[in-house]
């Protein structure tokens, strides 16, 4: 059987998998699961780990590497997460994923957050090109947002991106609010009553969605723009599903960070796992730099 890497990407609605070679490309399609992230413990344990069982059934898995959102003990393999997950919270996934995914008890199974796993996956075989200083954000449900210096992802002691910017202020709330999947859609439903996604806002294009993902352009822009210059960054990835209608978006978040090259990520919907693979192999080296 084929050596692989078993890379994992835990979101809120879907578990994404796949197999990966040791240049940390895919050697098989990605595939993925649905999974209900706020169910009970035993449901979300059974689908993690008949899912780990169904991509490793005819390779040899040589490693598993899990992107996943935090907070999260990313060097002990331990969730601290209060929302999604829940149910699983202060479990140590590590054993979990090796004895239900029927693995070998010494195969090494290592985490990471899924902003620096999306950032590290583009800045190897994406949009980010091993650009020395580059950023990402990830639009989707939610905001990510992670940056390098150096060819180093910053993070914090726990391994987390040391600059969590969806949490940033913005009006009476914070800047997830509108920066967001969710966030332009009920911004839509608020300022129109009808209920409504941002896909379908895409679609739409009516002068309310228009001026909505204007809005929600300039506030990214604002909120990054001391961020890219303190870093010096020279690229901004954009992914996340937001990222497929990043152009009714692109010209105010570029203008309001002139000197910053603003591109759509090459691997939207997969790229945390290439990260989550680059990981797990060290390609890079030592890709984390902590920051107090």
């Amino acid at each position: 059987m084929t050596d692989a890497i078993l890379a994992l990407d835990m979101g809120g609605t879907n578990i994404k998998g796949g197999l990966f070679g040791q240049d940390a490309l895919p050697l098989t399609q990605t595939r993925q699961v649905p999974v209900n992230s706020f169910g009970a413990q035993a449901e979300i344990l059974h689908v993690l780990g008949g899912f780990v069982r169904e991509l490793g059934k005819n390779a040899q898995v040589t490693a598993v590497a899990v992107s996943t959102p935090g907070p999260f003990r990313y060097d002990e393999g331990v969730s601290d997460m209060t929302k999604k997950y829940a149910a699983i919270r202060g479990i140590p996934l590590r054993e979990e994923i090796r004895l239900r995914g029927d693995l070998a008890p010494d195969v090494p199974v290592t985490f990471l957050s899924d902003a620096n796993a999306y950032l590290l996956g583009e800045w190897l075989h994406g949009a980010g090109k091993k650009c020395p200083n580059c950023a990402a954000v990830t639009l989707g449900t939610g905001l990510g947002y992670s940056v390098m210096e150096d060819g180093a992802v910053l993070v914090n002691e726990n391994g987390r991106p040391y600059d969590i910017l969806c949490y940033m202020p913005f009006r009476d709330g914070v800047l997830e609010n509108l920066a967001s999947g969710t966030g332009v859609a009920r911004e839509y439903q608020r300022r129109t009553g009808k209920p409504t996604t941002a896909r379908e806002m895409a679609q739409r294009q009516d002068a309310v969605a228009l001026d909505v993902f204007a809005e929600m352009g300039e506030a990214l822009g604002a909120a990054l723009a001391p961020r890219m210059r303190k870093h010096h960054t020279q690229r901004l990835v954009v992914g996340g599903q937001m990222a497929y209608s990043m152009d009714l978006f692109r010209q105010p978040l570029a203008k309001a960070l002139e000197g910053t090259d603003v591109v759509a990520a090459e691997n939207i919907p997969d790229a945390a796992l290439y990260g989550a693979a680059a990981h797990a192999l060290k390609l890079d080296g030592d890709w984390r730099r902590e920051i107090p």
